[in-house]
């Protein structure tokens, strides 16, 4: 099975997206460890062996290094960015900007979903289930973290 990556920001519904692929059925690993560094890399791959999908608020600086890894095997996995525009504007367009030049640099723009979490709930449904080839759920989308101001 393909992998699934969560490379959004942190404050971007990371954590609603985990809950978003384990009501979709995979088998999600989520974390948001505050650490950073090589080390830091291999505990998200080791994570990764037994899981679907991995979400994780620091993916986003490895996310070009697992794709590497990826290509070397020639199963380049499925990426998610979430974003929001009514936060932290000028971080979530710049990344975005580098993250789609970078898969579209290597003609792999179908392995990128965009994800507004901001949408409205069927629209994430629709975007994310349609993205992993799936029928969207009827119920609500996860909405974590409310209580932080998310």
């Amino acid at each position: 099975m393909t992998k699934i990556w969560g490379i959004g920001l942190p404050r971007t519904g990371t954590t609603s997206l985990a809950e978003a692929f384990s009501l979709l059925g995979f088998k999600t690993s989520h974390h948001c460890k505050l650490q950073n560094g090589e080390s830091y890399l291999s505990d998200i791959l080791e994570e990764a062996l037994g899981s679907d999908a991995v979400v994780n608020n620091h993916l986003y600086d490895f996310y070009q290094r697992i794709y590497a890894l990826e290509a070397m095997d020639g199963k380049i996995g499925l990426y998610v960015l979430t974003y929001r525009l009514d936060k932290y504007v000028s971080d979530n367009l710049n990344y975005m900007a580098e993250t789609y030049s970078f898969f579209e640099e290597r003609g792999s723009t179908d392995h990128l979903l965009l994800l507004d979490t901001n949408a409205n709930e069927k629209e994430k449904w629709r975007k994310l289930s349609g993205f992993l080839g799936m029928d969207a759920p009827t119920h609500s989308f996860p909405h974590l973290n409310k209580g932080l101001g998310i």
